[in-house]
């Protein structure tokens, strides 16, 4: 459960629509449609687009098809937001790797310019932009403008004196408001769970952010997973760098360094040094950089392997065990997929310090066999714990009194109170019951946080004035009566 005031998220909610309708006019003046939002689908782009209907602001929302983005994304978008209006691209990321001659990375992001940043060019563009996301994004302020030079900071604070400046600034290039910027990941999962309770599927599925499949932005773990999942996306880089690498070899655009399109792929996905190593509950680890200049002086068949990888050998191999057991601490993705993330991590360490030494017999029979992706430790216990907390809940004397005291709270003490908040939560563990998704309810069954927020809410609901006096007609009484039951037998059931 997120450990949140929600007086500071609601505070933080007021903010970001009194930003949206200080520049309304503003973006009227620029363009009759008002404001330009750019939607993604995610998470960030959806709270905007809520935010933007609670402001009552004119804007016209805009995706714009990158053709590398994730089915369930695209299709989310067109079930769920059939008014925004979806951009389709001039040309294709595969067209852009054979025209650059080169595959995009992170300096070389001709990607985002050429296909996902498209459209808004003399408008007021809302973004979902966050802090949180990027220390770079540190440094932008709430508004901005874009032109030929470098993008300056015009607002900080809502005083009529910054609103002038904005007002008065010259219109060349776009205009930009991120209403969200100093939001954290739980404000808005918290935004989205009371708000809007609807997202996108992946997010179930252990993806922290969507994006395009395969973006060098992404971790190496992240990039690898989005490729296993899409295997046509994969065939997809690989035949646009067999294109690519055409260029390359009639010699006009430099001599390459790439023996064919898997060589490419490797190194777009790796780099020339071994991967980062990232998993969580471990320090990172990056073979090259502990090393360094150390590493080219070792000699690649040694008589010993030294006692500092084997160590780290060792210490792997501790975690793996560790999560095979009793399970990750990470939330959002399946003990399997960390599991053989470590695997790949003890295969590397593997042939790089002890193949070809004494101990690598020794070595090799210690690495354990790869798990199925979706490996869950403790799944019986986990699935016997969310049981007996639906059903406990069901039973519950406090959350039968929250299920059918809530359609009598306003909306806006619903959300101050964390009603619509607790009764997700449980309703969520329910359904991952029903479907037996083991990590759903690894994700839900925090039975000590959920019986403390329930006692707290039960607590509140009981102090409303409102509520404890009751004062009703016999024919609305009567109506509010069967209302509740009507919930309540819903749940119950």
């Amino acid at each position: 459960m997120e450990q949140l005031s929600f007086f500071s998220i609601e505070k933080k909610i007021q903010n970001a629509i009194t930003l949206l309708k200080m520049f309304e006019a503003k973006a009227i003046e620029m363009h009759p449609e008002g404001y330009y939002l750019c939607f993604s689908g995610g998470k960030d782009s959806q709270v905007i687009y809520e935010l933007a209907k609670q402001a009552k602001v004119k804007f016209q929302a805009y995706y714009n098809v990158t053709t590398v983005d994730p089915p369930e994304l695209v299709y989310f978008i067109r079930k769920m937001y059939p008014a925004v209006i979806i951009n389709q691209p001039d040309t294709t990321m595969w067209e852009l790797i054979s025209q650059k001659h080169y595959p995009p990375t992170r300096r070389m992001r001709y990607c985002c310019s050429e296909l996902k940043e498209r459209g808004g060019k003399g408008r007021f563009v809302v973004t979902g932009v966050r802090w949180a996301e990027s220390r770079k994004r540190r440094k932008r302020g709430f508004a901005e403008i874009q032109g030929p030079s470098e993008p300056k900071v015009i607002l900080n604070s809502d005083n009529d004196e910054k609103r002038r400046q904005i007002e008065n600034c010259q219109i060349k290039g776009k205009r930009v408001l991120n209403p969200i910027l100093d939001w954290t990941d739980d404000e808005v999962w918290q935004f989205i769970h009371t708000h809007i309770r609807t997202y996108c599927s992946l997010y179930d599925e252990g993806f922290t952010r969507i994006g395009c499949i395969g973006c060098p932005l992404a971790s190496t773990k992240q990039r690898e997973k989005e490729l296993a999942r899409y295997p046509m996306f994969k065939k997809a880089y690989l035949k646009a760098f067999d294109r690519m690498l055409s260029y390359h070899k009639e010699g006009t655009h430099g001599s390459a360094t790439w023996k064919d399109a898997e060589d490419v792929y490797r190194w777009w996905l790796y780099g020339n040094p071994p991967k980062e190593i990232q998993v969580t509950g471990q320090i990172e680890l990056s073979i090259e950089r502990e090393l360094g200049n150390i590493v080219k002086e070792i000699e690649k068949k040694k008589p010993e392997p030294s006692k500092k990888w084997e160590d780290v050998f060792q210490k792997k191999l501790y975690d793996w065990k560790k999560i095979y057991q009793f399970g990750t601490e990470e939330n959002l993705t399946t003990d399997g997929e960390v599991l053989n993330q470590i695997r790949r991590e003890l295969v590397q360490v593997y042939e790089n310090y002890f193949s070809g030494t004494t101990a690598c017999d020794r070595y090799k029979k210690k690495i354990p066999q790869a798990v199925k992706d979706d490996y869950m430790a403790g799944e019986v216990e986990i699935f016997e714990t969310a049981q007996r907390l639906v059903k406990k809940y069901k039973q519950s004397q406090q959350f039968r009194y929250v299920l059918v005291k809530r359609p009598q709270i306003r909306e806006t003490d619903r959300r101050k109170l964390q009603v619509d908040l607790l009764v997700g939560k449980i309703q969520k563990l329910e359904v991952c019951v029903k479907r037996k998704d083991i990590l759903g309810m690894r994700i839900f069954s925090k039975e000590d946080e959920l019986d403390k927020m329930l006692a707290e809410v039960y607590q509140k609901i009981k102090e409303l004035p409102r509520i404890n006096e009751g004062v009703e007609s016999a024919g609305n009484k009567k109506k509010s009566s069967w209302k509740n039951q009507m919930i309540l037998e819903e749940f119950i059931r």
